[in-house]
């Protein structure tokens, strides 16, 4: 049974619909559609139906099967006596599958003189979506709003002020959004989303910006296609480069360039390398397909920016976080540094996590997914990543090695949680395997300069040493590390 609707009032004057972009041409019983989910859990699609809206046996409808959102999706505009239903449907969902404190909106455009104006619209309150109808006990079906003889008076008046007729058929765009309120969303929804939208970026429409790695999985033609909307609703990092002008704008076409052009924005810096070891590389090598990049018989213009500094799975892992608050996390490379094969038991790892559901992506690592989101300035993300990397990350397999690490080294706040663990643990560390063998390195000169990290050691110890007075672990633990530790060279 449907969800209780309410009279549409049209706007009076009515003002063009936004953004305000010349209509299309759409040949009758044709759907155009656009779908696009954000951080904040807001949902919105349009469909553009061919209507004569006062004929006496309206009845359009379409199916919406990619909406990001728990339901079988379409959109119906029926006729009944004197009154026009416009109705969403879903189907069959529990009650609060798609918020816990959301809010459903509907609105209505009609094309006339090449420009759309906003006619009628239906903004319930917030609450739980769908609620339950109390004549069932089940979730109500559909979202919907009924057009009453005074709107379509008014809506006639209207379409005549521009020499057209509501017999005659016109473009309609009906528009859905559903808005959730707060972080009180029902459980399932992320992982949910992530499904449905998990391919998305791997497609151009209808995106309007284009990641280019240059040299993924041994690729030159790997890319992601993502939003400027997104981009710079999530990151501070984005609004900057976008407002700057620095992202090229390219014109798709049948002659338009397969590579791109020396002006292009690159990310982080400009070298043909990173200068950091990444696993997430290796990751790219299992995600990367064909390429999927047929633009040749597409025209419309997007921005590119050319990304050296990350891998293709951690920034397609991050595109899918901004839009659905979704990741997973992969394991560590040095909790298999004592495999026989350490890449290969890795490698087959991450396979048997992304079999559980292939229609989620590969899990990346969580120091990449920083790293990244450290230059993006997505610092709910760098946060996510340092807890998993905290709480389920470090052992004494792999702290030691976590220690040393070009990111603990580079990142002070990286290195105080991995510091902050080996000190808690400091007896059990300073005998495991791990941690002989990453002295051993060390004195041979193999970890690079880890001046600063066994300083921040040396300190962290000592103060220990102060705190407790049972501290005679800590105490030969200062005398064990090696004597030049601190200059990192070896003896």
């Amino acid at each position: 049974m449907a969800q209780p609707v309410r009279g549409a009032v049209p706007v009076a004057p009515p003002v063009p619909a936004q953004p305000g972009a010349p209509a299309a041409a759409v040949p009758p019983g044709s759907v155009r559609s656009a779908f696009a989910l954000e951080r904040a859990y807001t949902v919105r699609f349009h469909v553009d139906l061919k209507l004569a809206i006062d004929a006496p046996d309206l009845d359009e409808w379409s199916e919406l099967p990619d909406v990001p959102l728990p339901g079988r999706w379409s959109v119906r505009v029926q006729r009944s006596a004197d009154h026009v239903k416009c109705y969403v449907f879903f189907g069959k969902v529990d009650v609060g599958a798609h918020g816990l404190d959301a809010q459903p909106s509907i609105h209505v455009e009609v094309e006339l003189g090449g420009q759309f104006y906003r006619t009628s619209s239906m903004t319930p309150a917030h609450g739980v979506s769908p609620r339950q109808n109390p004549a069932t006990g089940r979730a109500y079906e559909v979202y919907g709003m009924m057009l009453s003889p005074m709107y379509l008076q008014q809506h006639r008046l209207f379409m005549a002020s521009f020499g057209a007729s509501a017999t005659d058929p016109a473009t309609y765009r009906i528009h859905f959004e559903l808005h959730q309120k707060n972080p009180s969303i029902a459980p399932d929804l992320p992982v949910y989303h992530a499904r449905c939208l998990s391919d998305l970026n791997v497609k151009p429409l209808p995106h309007d910006v284009r990641l280019f790695f240059p040299a993924a999985g041994g690729r030159s033609d790997a890319v992601l296609w993502t939003s400027e909307s997104l981009l710079t609703l999530s990151s501070p990092y984005f609004r900057t480069l976008f407002s700057s002008g620095l992202a090229e704008t390219v014109s798709a076409g049948s002659k338009r360039a397969r590579r791109p052009a020396a002006s292009t924005r690159t990310v982080k810096d400009r070298s043909s390398a990173k200068s950091f070891e990444d696993s997430d590389d290796e990751t790219d090598k299992l995600v990367l397909g064909p390429s999927d990049d047929a633009l040749d018989d597409v025209d419309f213009s997007y921005k590119q920016v050319v990304v050296t500094q990350a891998a293709y799975s951690t920034y397609r892992a991050v595109l899918l976080w901004m839009q659905t608050g979704f990741i997973t996390f992969a394991p560590l490379s040095s909790s298999f540094d004592r495999a026989p094969e350490p890449l290969k038991s890795r490698t087959d790892a991450i396979k048997a996590m992304h079999k559980e559901d292939p229609r989620l992506p590969y899990p990346v690592s969580p120091k990449s997914v920083y790293r990244l989101a450290h230059v993006l300035e997505l610092q709910e993300l760098e946060a996510l990543a340092m807890r998993h990397f905290r709480m389920e990350a470090l052992s004494l397999e792999t702290a030691p090695a976590e220690l040393f690490s070009d990111l603990s080294r580079d990142h002070v706040a990286w290195r105080a949680i991995v510091l902050d663990w080996v000190v808690e643990r400091w007896s059990e560390v300073e005998e495991s395997k791990g941690w002989k063998t990453m002295m051993q390195s060390v004195e041979d000169g193999g970890a690079g300069d880890v001046s600063t990290i066994m300083v921040d050691l040396l300190r962290r110890l000592a103060l220990k040493v102060k705190g407790a007075p049972a501290s005679r672990s800590v105490l030969h633990g200062l005398r064990s590390l090696p004597e030049n530790a601190i200059a990192g060279q070896p003896s």
